[in-house]
């Protein structure tokens, strides 16, 4: 025998009998601590894992149902997504007398004076749903009404540049009787 394999030899039959070692230690600690069944359970478990397993095999029923709650999950994922990169949808571009007019029928829905809600959005943003005026100290005024992110967090972004949610939320204000948020502009609105 080469002194290679004979090395080779003396290492295996080494780790085999240091293994052993260790199997005797492992069971007399669990017979002395009276937990022996934890040492067959121990076993078996290793046992199956050694076994092949068989592949799963599942109905067509199953992968159905699988499948759908893949999709639900896909498409929460996917509208999760679509916030976090803040897609927004193509919304309507309105011309100056459709403002008017969308203004008109909400203010007169909620009560309020057609003119004056038309006269404020003149003022405030020149009739443009998509302005945005930045603030020295850094909060912004948005949309027809040039609601301000600071002082109306309640006013989302996307209620804020939407020509019928901004207006909605200018009437309620006015019936509240807080016209007066709009002062900054009242010489050019109130003539």
């Amino acid at each position: 025998m080469d002194k290679e394999k004979y090395q080779n030899f003396q290492r295996v039959r080494t780790e085999r009998g240091a293994y052993t070692k260790f199997r005797r230690k492992r069971y007399l600690y669990f017979k002395h601590t009276g937990q022996l069944n934890n040492y067959y359970l121990l076993k078996a478990i290793r046992e199956k894992a050694r076994q092949k397993t068989k592949p799963m095999v599942i109905k067509k029923e199953e992968k159905i149902s699988l499948l759908s709650q893949i999709i639900k999950i896909l498409n929460k994922l996917i509208v999760a997504l679509g916030q976090l990169l803040k897609i927004k949808k193509k919304k309507k571009e309105y011309t100056k007398e459709e403002i008017k007019e969308i203004i008109s029928q909400i203010a007169i829905q909620y009560g309020v004076a057609p003119q004056l809600a038309i006269r404020v959005a003149e003022c405030e943003s020149g009739l443009n749903p998509d302005a945005v005026n930045v603030n020295p100290k850094g909060s912004k005024d948005r949309g027809l009404f040039q609601w301000n992110d600071y002082w109306h967090p309640e006013i989302s972004d996307e209620c804020a540049f939407d020509v019928r949610c901004s207006t909605e939320a200018f009437c309620k204000t006015v019936k509240e009787g807080h016209l007066n948020w709009w002062n900054a502009s009242k010489k050019c609105w109130s003539k």
